[in-house]
């Protein structure tokens, strides 16, 4: 009798903490603001509100190893990070760089912010793009329940029979309006179609 009571509430458990991630998920896709839809995503992974100015208080990478450690922590225990809150800038640019290494094991090199980004500001439409990838990822690799950014698709075989399947990902609406390229001087370029194409030759 006490072995089904534990069964029940184990269930229940989990049924409720599918319907929380559900309620995150719906909120989330309801916001229309990229930088508040950043700073929820953290928030709900972190289960406490992160305040604004949002990149300010990402900047010394403190809150992006916690999230990284919330989320690896069960999961994957090896990777979590070791970083130090301080006011060094020499500290802070570390801890952001170890953050970035942790994120190249996922993502692509295109999809990564440098440290400069995030710690001066000055291209953070580089950081939203990690930030919207490794969400993706992690929820990919079922680390996560929710995620921002367009979802990754999962792998179809190439002889899957008259079935046409468009693997390239689910823009969102800040990507969907930044289809125009995307230019830092001396740095990289980037456009939303370069992404998509990306996307699309890995998965085949």
């Amino acid at each position: 009798l006490k072995a089904n009571e534990s069964k029940q509430k184990s269930y229940s458990n989990d049924q409720t903490t599918d319907e929380n991630n559900d309620d995150i998920q719906n909120q989330l896709d309801g916001i229309t603001d990229e930088d508040e839809l950043i700073r929820l995503f953290i928030s709900n992974i972190l289960k406490r509100d992160i305040a604004n100015p949002l990149f300010e208080n990402l900047q010394s990478g403190v809150l992006l190893c916690e999230m990284v450690n919330a989320v690896v922590s069960k999961n994957d225990p090896n990777s979590i990070i070791d970083f130090t809150d301080s006011r060094s800038p020499f500290i802070q640019r570390e801890n952001i760089e170890k953050f970035i290494r942790y994120a190249s094991k996922y993502l692509k090199p295109f999809e990564l912010f440098e440290t400069e980004d995030l710690f001066s500001l000055k291209n953070l439409f580089q950081v939203r793009i990690t930030i919207y990838a490794l969400s993706r990822e992690w929820k990919y690799q079922k680390l996560t329940n929710f995620s921002i950014g367009p979802e990754k698709k999962k792998h179809i075989s190439k002889n899957t029979k008259n079935k046409k399947v468009d693997n390239r990902p689910v823009l969102t609406f800040y990507e969907s309006q930044r289809k125009t390229e995307v230019a830092y001087p001396g740095r990289r370029q980037i456009t939303v179609d370069m992404l998509a194409k990306n996307h699309e030759s890995v998965n085949q």
